[in-house]
């Protein structure tokens, strides 16, 4: 905790919390049933004994709004009884958001869905929530401003995991968004939350966090808290409090604030690359929910679609599976080959298991939707996102070396890679040239080099955080495994155009033995082309036969047009252009 010296009387608002990750440190069912059944229990009890003790020390325990919302639908009788007296005593309060989540990887209408639990809890017990948190995730998207705007939430709280880099932002600023809208953010740097005191204002904020899903603390450690801070500041007023007060007391020098408008943006966002097939239905799945929403619905169907978000949602929690130093502290078994040799053991077993449980979030969202138009638009798209190897019988295969007409358009496909270096229109334009290419796939393994460049320049504070920091970010004993930084291309087997319709171009390839045998490559790619009379280019890429393995690799596909302009690449976030030349210094860049 940060020690701070004022002579000056100040209320201290005393936030006690914990950090929920739905899965991480067990699996995730058994996560959430811990805290129903035992933390929110402890929790109620806690403040219970210290009010009845008749000492002036208070404990308040803030959550995310999912949780209590959660907790409020499942709850035995007694339970909710026990919950709800808790709430209306003020020792049980939510914030704006339901979790921690990778903002970016949400759509708006998913976003405010999450923002709709707060909401209801308000309604609910006659609340109102200015306040949010979110922990652990460095940064998130300047779109989400609005939204917090739109649902009253006038105040932010950020703390940022400790040994990742944060953004290059004061610790309290006015965050403004284009629009005009804006909330006011607080950042606590290298740790959850800590001791803030503004200079200007007669209050300030501590919080006392347990460790991740750790439940709420003893009455001793409560005691120990209030008696740390008092030797601080022995003529402070210290309460247990609510992110809402503190919000309250922030208007006086909203004024006084700096202001930034940049983006953010979220450096944690590479754990969504982690399960492409998981994350291809979870968008895939957005984006029909939004055109549901877009196209009207009934009530009932409203009520579907809402069970549908319910699920929905525990996508883009920061959460992707169980905790691998902890669960699964293997640093030899990494390539194709070795974890064969330990892929059925009990461990492995478990551990695999956590990301199973993370997909079924998705079967339980299309079961949420009972049997209706949804479901089966549902069910048609989860088809068509199931790769095949093509019926070649139904395509006829044409020169490689040669250019390709195809509508108003001519492609010239690379003979080795199956790149297009060239996408010529009739009127001349080239949207493809050798130096832009087109559809090009490639795999890439990284090696101990490119992880030491990594703790370089996104690690920090290790002398405090290495122990736990090291296993969590890097690969330990990959340098035995990979010696090098490779790139490698695949080698294309053929061109075909669909019989059925000239418009549309397949390729085939595959990728060296090396690479699938060892790396854990894909062993054949496919890609179609098709162009249709409006002149839209629609892309398919299947990855067929890839073997499991736990390298360090990525797998890129690039769309490279010539532009005159490239400075003028723009990026959508919840829908809303967000150019990458205006993200702060170490935010997303």
């Amino acid at each position: 905790m940060t020690t701070i010296v004022l002579k000056k009387t100040l209320l201290i608002n005393l936030i006690f919390k914990t950090h929920l990750d739905i899965g991480f440190t067990d699996l995730a069912q058994r996560v959430i049933e811990n805290y129903f059944s035992n933390y929110i229990p402890r929790a109620i009890q806690l403040a219970k004994e210290l009010r009845e003790s008749g000492q002036k020390e208070r404990f308040v325990w803030t959550v995310g709004a999912w949780l209590i919302y959660q907790a409020m639908e499942t709850a035995s009788p007694a339970r909710r009884k026990d919950l709800e007296q808790a709430i209306e005593m003020g020792d049980i309060v939510w914030h704006g958001l339901p979790f921690t989540t990778h903002t970016e990887l949400m759509d708006a209408s998913l976003f405010r869905h999450g923002l709709n639990y707060s909401q209801k809890l308000d309604q609910r017990f006659e609340k109102k929530t200015i306040a949010a948190k979110m922990t652990d995730v460095p940064g998130h998207t300047r779109s989400i401003v609005p939204l917090l705007v739109e649902a009253g939430i006038e105040f932010l709280h950020i703390g940022v995991n400790p040994a990742s880099t944060p953004p290059d932002v004061p610790p309290i600023f006015i965050w403004r968004h284009p629009s005009g809208a804006e909330v006011i953010v607080m950042y606590h740097k290298g740790t959850y939350g800590d001791l803030m005191i503004q200079e200007n204002l007669d209050c300030g904020i501590c919080f006392a966090h347990t460790g991740d899903n750790q439940g709420p603390p003893s009455v001793k450690d409560v005691l120990t808290t209030y008696s740390h801070l008092k030797g601080l500041f022995p003529e402070a007023d210290i309460q247990a409090s609510t992110l809402n007060a503190f919000s309250r007391k922030l208007r006086k020098i909203k004024s006084t604030l700096p202001v930034i408008t940049q983006e953010i943006g979220d450096t944690w966002i590479h754990g969504v690359g982690s399960d492409p097939g998981k994350v291809s239905r979870f968008r895939e799945f957005s984006r029909l929910r939004n055109r549901w929403l877009i196209q009207g619905t009934t009530a009932a169907e409203q009520e579907a679609i809402d069970r549908f978000s319910d699920r929905l949602i525990l996508i883009p929690e920061h959460t992707w599976g169980m905790d691998e130093k902890t669960h699964f502290p293997d640093i030899v078994h990494y390539s194709t080959d070795e974890l064969r040799k330990v892929k059925d053991t009990q461990k492995a077993k478990i551990f695999e298991t956590s990301w199973a449980e993370q997909r079924t979030y998705l079967s339980q969202a299309q079961q949420a939707l009972g049997q209706n138009r949804f479901s089966r638009e549902i069910q048609e798209a989860l088809s068509s996102l199931t790769p095949v190897h093509p019926d070649l019988n139904l395509w006829t295969r044409i020169n490689e070396n040669e250019n390709i007409p195809v509508d108003s358009y001519t492609l010239s496909i690379d003979p080795c890679i199956g790149a297009i270096t060239d996408l010529s229109c009739a009127n001349g334009r080239k949207l493809a040239t050798p130096e832009h290419v087109l559809g090009l796939f490639r795999y890439e393994v990284f090696c101990k080099t490119d992880y030491d460049r990594f703790t370089r320049q996104y690690l920090q504070n290790l002398d405090k955080n290495g122990s736990w920091a090291f296993p969590d970010f890097t690969k330990p004993g990959i340098e035995k495994i990979i010696k090098s930084h490779r790139e490698i291309l695949p080698i294309l087997d053929g061109i075909y155009r669909y019989r059925e319709k000239d418009n549309e171009i397949l390729l085939r390839l595959h990728m060296p033995d090396e690479a699938v045998e060892t790396f854990g490559s894909p062993k054949y790619i496919v890609l179609t082309l098709r162009i249709d009379p409006a002149k839209t280019i629609t892309v398919t890429l299947d990855l067929l036969e890839k073997q499991a393995c736990r390298l360090p690799v990525a797998m890129w596909f690039s769309l490279n047009p010539p532009v005159e302009k490239p400075e003028r690449w723009q990026l959508m976030k919840m829908g809303q252009f967000i150019s990458p030349l205006e993200v702060i210094e170490n935010g997303n860049r």
